[in-house]
């Protein structure tokens, strides 16, 4: 083992630039094959929307999503199992070995949701006209039924509908972006220089022989949000952030789905937090032997430690568990009802599936259908995670923050190494402890409501996919239970 404890963000900009550039070609990728197919499709080239063209996108994009996977995680591996040591996948310990093959099969779901989401939206779109009269009856049939039939007609028609998701989804890409890339080039790497030396006690000393703290050392950047905000929106209450290379690794894995190396984000906070708590890790403060770490400051110290964890895991159940997964799941599984009711396919027993009784389009429904819930429940289990982490850290702060709460006075000095090598400090009051407390509780609340919301969307489209079978004639709504489209299936020429 090392004899030092290495930081986290020492090597981050290497591994950032292996992010950014998954998150450019996953993206491009996806990008480029719409526009083919719409480009191709005007231009009779029946070719551009053959399946191939699908799997040869996910595995392109695929292999270099593994590959930047692989590369960033070198550059993050040795702080992060000097921090986390146990390695746990849904609550389970696993060997490094399980870990690292799980991980980078998660990738490889998240490359085929990203990649296969874009390829339905043009399939919906071409197949518009074929499936209005069966998604207006379904919706006239629905709790939605008492609007008039023009709005499933003209107003939420299918290809309305999947373009507006599948430009939710890419929220996954524009927010990472935006709030993860340097505003300038060039900036301050990270910390500390590569020509450190070690003492025998473990302490890290640099060129002129002075110790180095690791934390006090503060090597954040402006991003475009943050640019955004300081012209425009800081004036209307927005409070203004910054970013570190390694919080824009962790960003940009969402943006591109590399599951590995951003599995470190979760479990690296939440270790770092449980440390803060069970050893009273405070801030920094300049002492005669300077930078020395106090306990003071400990229970603000976790809550801003959490923000942080909470603000990822946030994105994530915004772009990933809604905008992604819970509402394009409910769109594909529709379509995937529809298109068995014009084929005249409505019973599909396990029988006939073992038997090879299955369609080209079936096995790439189900494909589809299973990787965005194969998705979708390890983030499910994140958030729990997260909600525990909070519960936990809430019974070990409380106290300090109700009995804080009103006082003005100071509560803890955290003292800090900028750039140009000066020192300086930042003052809280026990007020900004239970603001910061606040603030945790209303994300951690934010976070549990869209995650029950994500829930009861894929519930309910799965029983959707149940009850389709169950019934006769294939089409189910909750507000009418079984229904009979026989006038659409008429309509487009079915026996």
């Amino acid at each position: 083992e090392l004899p030092y404890v290495m930081g986290r963000d020492w090597f981050a900009s290497e591994a950032y630039t292996w992010t950014l550039r998954s998150t450019i070609f996953m993206w491009s990728c996806a990008i480029l094959t719409v526009f083919l197919r719409w480009f191709g499709t005007a231009r009779g080239w029946d070719w551009v929307n053959e399946p191939v063209i699908l799997l040869v996108t996910i595995s392109t994009s695929g292999a270099y999503a593994l590959r930047s996977d692989f590369m960033a995680m070198k550059w993050r591996i040795v702080p992060w199992l000097q921090k986390v040591r146990k390695l746990k996948i849904m609550g389970i310990q696993t060997p490094f070995e399980v870990y690292f093959i799980i991980r980078l099969l998660g990738t490889c779901f998240q490359t085929v949701t990203i990649q296969n989401n874009a390829w339905f939206m043009v399939g919906a779109v071409q197949e518009n006209d074929n499936v209005l009269c069966l998604w207006t009856f379904l919706w006239e049939h629905s709790s939605f039924g008492f609007l008039a039939k023009s709005t499933w007609t003209t107003l939420v028609t299918p290809r309305r509908l999947a373009i507006l998701f599948w430009c939710l989804s890419t929220t996954q890409l524009v927010w990472p972006l935006v709030t993860g890339m340097p505003w300038q080039r060039g900036g301050t790497r990270a910390f500390p220089p590569k020509d450190a030396q070690t003492t025998d006690s473990g302490r890290l000393l640099n060129a002129a022989g002075c110790t180095i703290a690791l934390e006090a050392h503060h090597k954040d950047f402006m991003t475009f949000w943050s640019k955004l905000v300081q012209y425009f929106l800081e004036a209307w209450g927005v409070s203004l952030t910054t970013c570190t290379y390694g919080e824009s690794v962790g960003k940009l894995a969402l943006a591109s789905g590399l599951r590995y190396v951003g599995s470190t984000s979760m479990s690296y906070q939440l270790r770092l937090i449980n440390e803060i708590i069970a050893f009273k890790k405070g801030f920094y403060l300049n002492t005669d032997t300077g930078l020395e770490l106090l306990p003071q400051g400990w229970e603000l110290r976790s809550l801003e430690e959490f923000q942080k964890l909470a603000e990822t895991q946030m994105n994530r159940v915004t772009f990933i568990m809604l905008c992604k997964l819970a509402l394009q799941m409910n769109l594909q599984i529709t379509f995937i009802i529809i298109n068995r009711i014009q084929e005249g396919r409505e019973h599909i027993s396990l029988r006939k599936i073992l038997g090879g009784d299955i369609t080209r389009i079936e096995v790439f429904a189900f494909i589809s259908i299973s990787s965005l819930l194969v998705t979708f429940l390890p983030e499910v289990v994140d958030v729990y995670d997260v909600v525990r982490a909070f519960l936990s850290m809430r019974t070990a702060i409380k106290e300090t923050v109700f009995k804080l709460g009103m006082n003005n006075e100071v509560y803890a000095t955290n003292d800090f190494v900028v750039d140009d090598g000066s020192i300086q400090s930042m003052i809280y009051s026990g007020k900004d402890l239970k603001q910061k407390y606040y603030r945790a509780l209303r994300k951690v609340c934010q976070m549990v409501f869209i995650t029950i919301f994500c829930l009861w969307l894929v519930g309910y489209a799965l029983l959707k996919v149940i009850m389709s079978v169950e019934c006769e004639n294939g089409a189910w709504e909750f507000h009418e239970s079984c229904l009979d489209p026989i006038l659409c299936v008429n309509q487009a020429g079915q026996p």
